[in-house]
């Protein structure tokens, strides 16, 4: 989380692992208000080699 409020989260992964990981940010939490995501498409890297969302 940053200071201001908004969170930065960076993933690589299949299409749909990402996709996944997409939907459960604009999500969010129980109590999380989730009024905005924005999206940057970055040079995949291999530097992330896994992630799960529990």
């Amino acid at each position: 989380n940053c200071p201001d409020g908004t969170v930065e989260a960076v993933a690589e992964g299949s299409a749909t692992n990402v996709e996944e990981f997409k939907k459960a940010l604009a999500t969010g939490p129980q109590w999380a208000s989730v009024q905005q995501v924005e999206e940057l498409s970055l040079e995949h890297t291999g530097q992330y080699s896994s992630f799960r969302i529990e």
